[in-house]
Parts: structure tokens; C-alpha cells; sequence
């Protein structure tokens, strides 16, 4: 999922049954690709 930090709002989100780099690669473009591209992105796994 991928929100934005200041709205709150989910700019896009995609569930699989692994994770890959590839994936996150196409994930990320698809949501820049209909969404305005951020000047920061940030990773938070959360949690541990």
C-alpha cells in the first residue's frame, strides 16, 4: 500500500503472494504513473 504521508490518503495499493524488487518496480511506476510524483518517498515496514 502507499499513502500519502500529509492526506492520508491511499494513492495505491496491490497484494501478491511473494514479494519481489520487480514487483515493487512496476507497484511504484503504476502509482506515479496515475498519481503526481512525490519529491520524498519513504519506507515504513512498521512495527517489529
Amino acid at each position: 500500500m502507499m499513502i500519502d504521508i500529509y492526506s492520508r490518503y491511499i494513492v495505491g495499493c496491490q497484494v501478491h503472494a511473494r514479494e519481489s524488487g520487480e514487483l515493487a518496480r512496476e507497484f511504484i511506476a503504476q502509482v506515479f504513473a496515475t498519481d503526481q510524483i512525490p519529491k520524498v518517498v519513504h519506507a515504513d515496514r512498521g512495527p517489529r
